[in-house]
């Protein structure tokens, strides 16, 4: 049950949120679209004494162009994600990956940095930014700092953000050309339902048609999204084919660490892995030969 005594404040500016972290530390909890924290709050599983909201901080709810790479705000929505067009042209793979995300009201109400910082390994924004070469943009007393995305999941909902840090953006390099980004989830229903497993993959080709750069990240198959790192490697240098895409997913599927839980069985996941990594090498290809967002 939610704790009545949880005082609200709505800062609008980040120094202005930092310092309420700093001065609550232990205390405070930052809520963006509320979607996983109200949860936790009433599960009893989180009882912050102060909690931060982000709505009224200018800026973190935009997508842009910066320096030829798309800006995305942290408290931009799902269905933001889905309707712009310069990530529809960009990224596919993550318009795929917020489509299918929980239902229409609640992609209205979560966020990018809220999927993110909830470190769920079966949350689906991230194998996509992971293969696409992400950066988040961390803001705390010192100023700003870039990492890549690959660094920030610790564990099983532990990110490597301090108590007194923010995650204020989402940074997508723009891809090389052909490139084809896609991913491949497998859930128990179409909607509201988590990902039992899922597969992101990308692929650049060569002008010879070979595998330039190769990536191939699981989700909900270890504590955090899994680079398949021999599987990726496997891939370069050579021409795509079916054999190829057959023998990277069979060897992503031995580099996974599912468990056994109430959505799957570690056996059941490891198949899983096998045809989604297939399929999403297969999408990849397709996108990366047509440079189109199909």
């Amino acid at each position: 049950m939610i704790d009545l005594e949880v005082r609200l404040e709505e800062p609008t500016s980040l120094p202005d949120v930092i310092a309420l972290l700093v001065e609550h530390e232990g205390s405070a909890k930052v809520i963006a679209g509320g979607t996983d924290i109200l949860v936790d709050m009433k599960n009893g599983d989180l009882r912050p004494k102060l909690l931060i909201s982000l709505a009224r901080v200018e800026g973190l709810d935009a997508i842009e162009v910066i320096d030829d790479a798309l800006w995305i705000g942290a408290l931009v929505t799902p269905n933001q994600l889905v309707a712009d067009e310069r990530l529809q042209a960009w990224l596919p793979a993550l318009v795929d990956a917020a489509q299918c995300m929980a239902s229409y009201p609640v992609r209205n109400l979560a966020t990018i940095g809220g999927n993110l910082c909830s470190a769920s390994p079966s949350a689906d924004l991230a194998p996509s930014l992971l293969v696409a070469g992400a950066e988040i943009v961390i803001y705390k007393q010192e100023g700003e700092m870039r990492n890549p995305l690959s660094d920030f999941f610790v564990d099983v909902r532990r990110t490597m953000l301090g108590s007194a840090e923010l995650l204020t953006h989402v940074v997508i390099p723009k891809p090389p050309p052909r490139t084809g980004i896609a991913y491949c989830p497998f859930k128990l229903r179409e909607a509201n339902a988590l990902a039992v497993a899922s597969s992101a993959a990308r692929l650049t080709l060569e002008d010879t048609g070979a595998v330039s750069d190769a990536r191939v990240v699981l989700g909900a198959v270890a504590p955090t999204p899994l680079l398949a790192a021999r599987s990726s490697e496997l891939l370069v240098g050579k021409k795509p084919s079916s054999e190829l895409f057959a023998q990277a997913a069979a060897q992503a599927s031995v580099e996974s660490k599912p468990i056994n839980d109430v959505r799957g069985s570690e056996t059941h996941r490891k198949a899983l892995v096998e045809v989604l990594t297939r399929r999403a090498l297969e999408e990849a290809l397709h996108r990366a030969q047509t440079g189109g967002a199909a």
